[in-house]
């Protein structure tokens, strides 16, 4: 793993671990982990990780190969995740945690290249921030679905105005609706 996430030496893998002696418990461990809940954002760190690694291939902290070798690590561990068959460790703090773990353990010291020039806190704001914006695509196709739905039960005869930009549109009627949204 990269230098200062390997832990300290108890193989506890922790980012902090270094500043102790001891393992951490058990109860401490369940308390402070996240993967249970951040897992679902696991598509959206990969597609962070594999932006910023063509970002640091860009400024020549990466050589081309080490590009593609981690892009095709990150494909790897996003299809364990799709299939389920990806093994989380008690050691996973949060899914962050979880891939770069993975992620070392397919290609080795390379994998922890990839932190360099980002926090974690830089990767947790732009998981949510893409996780927000998939599910807002997801709830305006469904409210977009919605409105059509809505318009498809007025009587196809009856003509009425529609609006474009918030404004008084043209004149259209419940079967050029069903005509323009029959694919929906």
């Amino acid at each position: 793993m990269a230098k200062g996430r390997t832990g300290n030496g108890l193989g506890n893998g922790k980012a902090w671990g270094g500043r102790f002696g001891e393992r951490t418990h058990r109860l401490v461990e369940a308390f402070t982990g996240s993967v249970s809940i951040d897992r679902r954002l696991y598509a959206q760190d990969i597609q962070g990780s594999v932006a910023h690694c063509k970002t640091l291939e860009k400024a020549r902290v990466l050589t081309s190969g080490e590009t593609r070798t981690i892009v095709r690590a990150l494909d790897s561990v996003k299809t364990e995740l799709d299939r389920g068959r990806f093994r989380f460790t008690p050691q996973d703090e949060d899914i962050h945690m979880a891939i770069e773990r993975r992620l070392t353990e397919l290609i080795g010291p390379l994998g922890g290249k990839l932190h360099t020039g980002r926090s974690r806190n830089d990767q947790v704001a732009l998981d949510v921030r893409l996780y927000l914006r998939h599910q807002l695509e997801d709830f305006s196709m469904l409210r977009s679905r919605a409105r059509c739905a809505r318009l498809w039960e007025r009587p196809p005869d009856r003509a009425w105005c529609g609006l474009c930009w918030r404004r008084t549109g043209s004149r259209t009627s419940g079967g050029k609706v069903r005509t323009r949204t029959a694919g929906l």
